[in-house]
């Protein structure tokens, strides 16, 4: 448990570092992009007195929020606020939530980081497209890793495929 801790600490400080004006823009760009396979977020989540390190799509994030009363507007504020303060997003344990957010395991996201964004992608994707075989879990991992090199994924609308995105910064 303590190792799981140490984990979780140690990528939070690697998120909460200075943030760029890159970053600004890639935070911007993603929070703006409201199609339904929208681009994924890593963010760490608060239920009750518990936090974790999740992803979660930025469609269904956002769903989350207005079915809670939130215009769009608002959502992408808060959300970029979130993300800018590195703060926990604080969320009710309910059934919408088990459903759209994934838990991520710190430890294997850090391995994968320590890899390097260009070794990611050339393990896992060919071309832009993640290489058949990669498991669910494996592939919520490489999202989480990604996320902290400001390369943005989705789904692909047609094939449903992971596709990586390193140009979000610059649209």
């Amino acid at each position: 448990m303590k190792m799981k801790n140490t984990a979780l600490l140690s990528i939070y400080i690697f998120l909460s570092g200075c943030v760029s004006n890159n970053e600004k823009s890639f935070y911007k760009n993603i929070l703006n992009d409201g199609a339904r396979n929208s681009y994924y977020i890593l963010t760490r989540v608060k239920t009750g007195s518990k936090e974790k390190l999740y992803i979660v799509n930025n469609y269904d994030l956002f769903g989350y929020f207005f079915t809670n009363g939130m215009a769009e507007e608002q959502y992408v504020n808060k959300a970029y606020s979130i993300l800018i303060k590195k703060e926990a997003i604080e969320i009710d344990s309910s059934q919408q939530f088990q459903s759209i957010f994934k838990c991520l395991d710190p430890q294997k996201v850090k391995a994968l980081q320590a890899k390097g964004a260009d070794q990611i992608i050339s393990q896992y994707f060919k071309g832009s497209f993640i290489k058949e075989g990669v498991s669910f879990e494996d592939q919520y991992h490489i999202i989480g890793a990604l996320f902290t090199f400001q390369i943005a994924t989705r789904q692909e609308d047609e094939t449903g495929y992971l596709t990586y995105d390193r140009d979000v910064v610059n649209f």
